[in-house]
């Protein structure tokens, strides 16, 4: 506190005021050293040296005029409603700036994060793993297409073979026919009366004895 005694005059802190008086009380406000002091104080001064009406030398050497004394008072302490509403909005701004600071850093080491990752041998191991486990079911999907192919092929070849097979026309009706050797009868020559021949049918095998043997030509005569 800085205290300036001038007659009944007092200066108290940032505030110049009057304790009581007429307004011959106020003419010290009008003098030379008192405006002087207050214009060269170091520390802002609001003026409140009389009611709204009264002027002085120092309400213009002054920072702030106040009106009257008790105006001066207010507008020198703050509104503590205002000071903390003010100190909220401003921890509140303080907040939310740091949030994106942290968010921002966050992002930018998930980044880093990532880009290390990729460079680790153990990731590209793993991806390389990956990719030969696809390589392998893609190989063993295409061989399992090529084996049901060939396994197709190969029902219609045995068909065909089957078709193709002595033993499957034995099934209509046709036979077999051997000499007493064993050997394949393809010649009514190959037979004399009186041989055993044997006759092989779908089921079994029919042992007979040629009574008479006729070629083509004497069979339509």
């Amino acid at each position: 506190m800085v205290w300036l005694l001038q007659g009944i005059i007092t200066h108290i802190g940032p505030i110049s005021r009057r304790i009581e008086g007429s307004i011959e009380d106020l003419w010290a406000f009008n003098e030379e050293n008192v405006a002087r002091a207050i214009y060269e104080a170091k520390t802002p001064i609001i003026s409140g040296t009389g009611h709204e009406v009264d002027t002085t030398i120092a309400d213009y050497a002054a920072d702030l005029r106040a009106a009257t004394p008790t105006a001066a008072c207010e507008l020198a302490v703050p509104d503590i409603t205002e000071v903390m509403e003010g100190i909220a909005n401003r921890e509140y701004t303080m907040a939310a700036l740091l949030k994106q600071i942290i968010r921002r850093y966050q992002m930018k080491l998930q980044k880093y994060q990532i880009t290390i990752a990729n460079y680790d041998p153990r990731f590209q191991l793993q991806e390389q793993k990956m990719r030969l486990s696809e390589l392998e079911e893609q190989i063993q999907q295409v061989m399992k297409n090529k084996m049901t192919g060939y396994k197709h092929k190969l029902e219609l070849y045995a068909k065909e073979l089957h078709g193709l097979s002595p033993t499957a026309k034995l099934i209509n009706g046709f036979g077999y026919l051997e000499d007493q050797n064993g050997e394949p009868v393809t010649s009514v020559h190959k037979v004399k009366e009186g041989d055993q021949i044997s006759l092989t049918i779908s089921d079994g095998t029919i042992l007979a004895m040629a009574k008479q043997i006729r070629t083509m030509d004497e069979k339509g005569k």
